[in-house]
C-alpha cells in the first residue's frame, strides 16, 4: 500500500512538472506568434520591392546636386554671353565664373 501511495505521489508530482513545462512552452509559443504577426509578410515585401524598383531612388538628385548643376549651366551661359559681347573673345580669363558677378551668388 505504502509503495502504491509513493508511486501515485511521484506520478502526481511528475504530472504537475509536465503541466508547468507545458504552460511555459505555451507562453513562449504565444510570444513567438505575436512576434511573427508584427513581421511583414513576403507579399508585403514584394510590393515594397516593386515600388522601390519603379521609383529608382538611386536616380534621385539632392538639392545640392541641382544647385551645382544650375550654377554650372549659368556660368557656361554667362561665358557665352560675355564672349559674344566682346566679339567672340572671352572676358578676362578663359571662362567667366559666378564669383566674377556677385549678382549670381
Amino acid at each position: 500500500n505504502k509503495k502504491h501511495t509513493t508511486e501515485v505521489e511521484t506520478s502526481v508530482a511528475e504530472i504537475q512538472d509536465l503541466k508547468q513545462d507545458f504552460a511555459g512552452f505555451k507562453e513562449k509559443m504565444q510570444l513567438i506568434i505575436k512576434e511573427l504577426q508584427t513581421r511583414a509578410k513576403k507579399e508585403d515585401v514584394q510590393v515594397l520591392e516593386k515600388y522601390v524598383n519603379l521609383w529608382e531612388p538611386m536616380n534621385f538628385v539632392t538639392h545640392t546636386d541641382v544647385e551645382k548643376i544650375v550654377a554650372k549651366v549659368l556660368e557656361e551661359e554667362l561665358a557665352k554671353v560675355l564672349a559674344r559681347a566682346h566679339g567672340g573673345k572671352p572676358h578676362g580669363s578663359q571662362h567667366a565664373s559666378h564669383d566674377d558677378y556677385p549678382i549670381l551668388q
